[in-house]
């Protein structure tokens, strides 16, 4: 977001400071059940069903995964303008049973809590919570680069995978990868922590202090 600042509004680069979203403390409340939850064999989606959020690349990447691992389920949080698309695409490729569609929840930490990873389909994004949420409770993350966000978030092999724009095979092959449970959760939860809101507060208490002083 500062790049498209600079490079699309002219804005002097001097004058931006880049401060990340905190995660939530309702999701950072639930880091203590992460090594007493047993994971299911599923992956996690959470966000909009929308155009912007790609999510039947998803659905194309997650049938390639279902040919190899029939015992994947894909749990779908979030509603929108492409469900009743997306719901018929599954049936059209006899994934259905393997994949669900659980609308708005109020418990979505649970649900990163109970999955092996958690996927980012999106085309672009402005900065994505949802990798955050999950790295904090120490879900793996499988992304598509997309502007922007991911790239910032993600470290490659340490708490996921960054896939370029449209690899949907190779999106899918992440997937299988990611899901045999290889990755340490202590180092994934250690990836999130400068998000929390005691590292993200101090940046703005040093903005506000410097911005007095020059006035």
């Amino acid at each position: 977001m500062a790049n498209d600042l600079i490079k699309n509004y002219g804005v002097d680069e001097d004058t931006v400071t880049v401060i990340n979203n905190p995660v939530s403390e309702s999701i950072l409340e639930r880091q203590s059940e992460v090594k007493k939850t047993k994971r299911k064999h599923q992956i996690l989606y959470v966000g909009e069903l929308s155009h912007q959020k790609g999510v039947e690349r998803l659905i194309y990447a997650f049938e390639l995964c279902s040919e190899k691992d029939t015992e994947l389920q894909l749990k779908i949080v979030g509603d929108g303008p492409k469900r009743e698309k997306l719901t018929n695409l599954c049936c059209d490729l006899g994934i259905e049973n393997h994949v669900e569609f659980c609308g708005e929840v109020d418990n979505v930490a649970d649900y990163y809590l109970r999955s092996r990873a958690t996927v980012l389909s999106s085309r672009y994004e402005g900065f994505p919570n949802v990798l955050i949420e999950s790295i904090t409770l120490g879900t793996p993350i499988v992304a598509f680069d997309c502007p922007s966000g991911p790239a910032e978030i993600v470290q490659e092999k340490k708490n996921g995978y960054l896939v370029k724009q449209n690899n949907v095979d190779l999106f899918a092959e992440r997937i299988l990868d990611i899901i045999d449970g290889s990755f340490n959760i202590s180092k994934i939860i250690d990836t999130g922590k400068k998000y929390q809101s005691t590292n993200i507060l101090p940046k703005y208490e040093s903005i506000l202090i410097k911005n007095e002083r020059s006035n």
